[in-house]
């Protein structure tokens, strides 16, 4: 990974460290801090270090809100509904993606259909397919929630080298009986929700849907106002020309002798003034046909 790559992840990683100990994780807050020092030494990192274990050593952590109790009133107006809500579509292609990691991975390779040899670079390029397949925004097949985040621990392991290695080394050990899809772990968990994996490979916004379409709309946006300037211009152009050619010809007949051949002269400069306009006018329309093509 380059070093610009270890900034953005130790960047996220203090994201992470800053919202676990706003919400009273101590141990989180640190264990992602390290983690950060690791990727990618920083002033603010090694700040929010000191910060963390000072609040842990004298005991000022910050509380955890407690969910708040519905009041009796509150549970005497709620009221079960009467019909189910209707059932979400979803495809056949979705729901047998769901079943391939549900019933049919026996570990974290083939959940994101690697070998055991990937690089770092292939598992990433993996779950970034698989999450867009699985999102549960996106796919509401039964059972899509459980299989995001199935594809969220597997990447987070087997992105982290020494994890990937602790998990190789028990990749002979025997499943004692276990279900095939609560193998696979090998009692290896993420310390991360499935989202805030998903933030991490997609931008911490966890907006890539929306920015991609606010993109596409700024881009044809900005292509509209520069069409409407370049049209602003050549028309601009154009009656420049033309009130050129108006003051020019004026202009010579009121300089014409008054002979004959003053006459022919004069006659011979309007012609030449117009051909030079015809010209102008014709690279003019030529320059911005191109522009368009």
């Amino acid at each position: 990974m380059t070093i610009e790559g270890n900034k953005d992840e130790a960047d996220k990683c203090i994201d992470i460290a800053q919202n676990a100990f706003s919400a009273g994780n101590v141990e989180k807050a640190e264990k992602f801090l390290l983690k950060a020092e690791r990727l990618y030494p920083s002033t603010r990192a090694k700040e929010l270090l000191t910060n963390v274990r000072a609040a842990a050593a004298s005991g000022k952590v910050p509380k955890r809100s407690p969910p708040s109790t519905p009041s009796t009133e509150e549970l005497r107006r709620r009221k079960t509904p009467s019909h189910q809500p209707p059932q979400r579509e979803y495809t056949q292609e979705q729901l047998d993606a769901v079943k391939r990691i549900k019933t049919k991975c026996k570990d974290f390779y083939e959940i994101l259909g690697v070998s055991k040899e990937a690089t770092d670079s292939d598992i990433k390029k993996a779950y970034k397919k698989l999450a867009l397949q699985l999102h549960p925004d996106k796919n509401h097949a039964p059972g899509a929630a459980e299989a995001f985040k199935a594809i969220g621990n597997a990447a987070a392991i087997l992105t982290d080298p020494e994890k990937r290695k602790q998990y190789d080394l028990r990749g002979d050990e025997p499943a004692h009986g276990h279900h095939q899809q609560q193998y696979y772990a090998r009692g290896f968990e993420s310390d991360l929700t499935a989202e805030e994996l998903f933030n991490m490979f997609f931008g911490a916004t966890g907006q890539y849907y929306a920015n991609s379409e606010h993109r596409t709309r700024t881009s044809s946006n900005q292509r509209r106002n520069n069409q409407f300037v370049v049209n602003l211009n050549m028309f601009t152009a154009i009656i420049q020309i033309i009130s050129n050619v108006f003051l020019e010809v004026v202009l010579v007949l009121l300089l014409c002798p008054k002979n004959i051949l003053g006459f022919f002269i004069s006659l011979l400069k309007i012609i030449f003034i117009v051909v030079k306009a015809i010209f102008f006018l014709y690279m003019l329309l030529f320059r911005a046909l191109s522009r368009r093509l």
